[in-house]
């Protein structure tokens, strides 16, 4: 059985006059013991935000030991649509709201787990250290059962950032959900280390924990290493600083390729899949005139938006040296201009590439 068919038929099979609470309550701690963390609990609650039901609505907003949705925007128009349907939800998407807020301002998510003893977690520490222990998901539960209290074993993990245990630190401080970590992964993001993507994890817990950016950052954007350079113009996207723009703009021209691509990447966040005032007469100038791996980020950026405002562009890129562009140019004039395809298909009769030429046969028998 399904888990979200498994828990629906839970709820139909509720007890008259169960508190959500309660349900919720059991939910959660059902998370605790499954294989991925809760993951998929995670993924059906957020899908009961939008439910039909409002009794699936209200055990959804009644989660409070997750965050079951990643930005203001998110949030806002969630529990706008709740309350245009469900005035009485309004104290509910009130309180699930300011769970979301107070962690902007430093206040952690509840834990419920039941705390295991403090001094135990020194003989799991061992265990962090090595890939794919068989024993490393009973360590890992044994720190997050321990909550705000495991910090002080995990963080010298990361500050350290030599052994495999640093990366397992990163994905438990980024669950755990208490701000106090991020001055440590500030500190750690994009120095060498011999943990392959650790840097990756350092973002993701950034991520997680909602770190709200700032200046700290500007430094490494012009540091020598250009992978450091790269990691700190990803975490710009991450926390979508408007006040780096230039700082970002700037490294379109960097040496490295790596780092140019990360910044179009970047930009594309700022963009959001929509035209942009800002954003979009830089893309203008590179999808014209750049080396084939930006004009293709910067192809794929306009697909994202899916607006007819970018056909031009994309009949320009059907002649593009790049065969990537060109496909990338076929698959968005498919999108945003179906009724017109066949003509810029015929267009391209003398495709010599045969990764195109699939691209256009896979389009024309669509």
């Amino acid at each position: 059985m399904r888990m979200d068919v498994a828990i629906e038929y839970l709820l139909g099979r509720l007890a008259k006059d169960t508190p959500t609470e309660s349900f919720s309550g059991l939910l959660l701690q059902l998370t605790w013991l499954m294989d991925d963390q809760g993951a998929d609990i995670h993924r059906i609650m957020r899908n009961w935000l939008d439910a039909d039901q409002i009794e699936k609505v209200k055990v959804a907003l009644a989660i409070d030991e997750v965050f079951l949705l990643e930005s203001d925007a998110e949030y806002q128009a969630s529990i706008t649509r709740i309350v245009n349907r469900w005035p009485e939800l309004e104290p509910m998407c009130r309180k699930f709201y300011q769970r979301w807020d107070g962690s902007k301002r430093g206040i952690p998510l509840p834990n419920r787990r039941k705390a295991a003893p403090v001094q135990s977690l020194t003989d799991w520490l061992p265990i962090l250290a090595i890939y794919q222990h068989p024993e490393m998901e009973k360590a890992k539960d044994a720190f997050w059962a321990a909550g705000s209290a495991s910090l002080p074993y995990l963080l010298p993990l990361i500050d350290d950032g030599t052994t495999w245990a640093a990366s397992e630190a990163c994905e438990l401080v980024g669950i755990l959900g208490d701000p106090v970590a991020i001055p440590v992964l500030r500190n750690a993001l994009g120095r060498d280390s011999n943990i392959p993507e650790l840097d990756i994890d350092i973002l993701t817990a950034l991520r997680q924990l909602h770190d709200s950016g700032g200046p700290w950052i500007y430094p490494m954007l012009n540091d020598p290493s250009p992978k450091r350079r790269g990691f700190a113009c990803q975490y710009v996207g991450i926390t979508q600083d408007y006040e780096a723009l230039p700082l970002i703009i700037s490294l379109l021209n960097d040496p490295d390729p790596r780092v140019r691509s990360f910044a179009v990447d970047t930009l594309a966040v700022f963009k959001d899949g929509k035209p942009s005032a800002v954003i979009d007469p830089i893309f203008y100038k590179l999808v014209m005139d750049h080396q084939s791996g930006i004009r293709l980020e910067v192809l794929r950026s306009f697909m994202k938006c899916c607006d007819p405002f970018y056909i031009p562009f994309f009949i320009t890129a059907l002649r593009d040296p790049y065969y990537l562009c060109r496909s990338v140019a076929i698959q968005s004039l498919g999108k945003v201009d179906p009724i017109n395809l066949g003509c810029y298909l015929d267009s391209m009769v003398d495709e010599t590439d045969s990764d195109v030429q699939r691209t256009i046969k896979a389009w024309r028998d669509f």
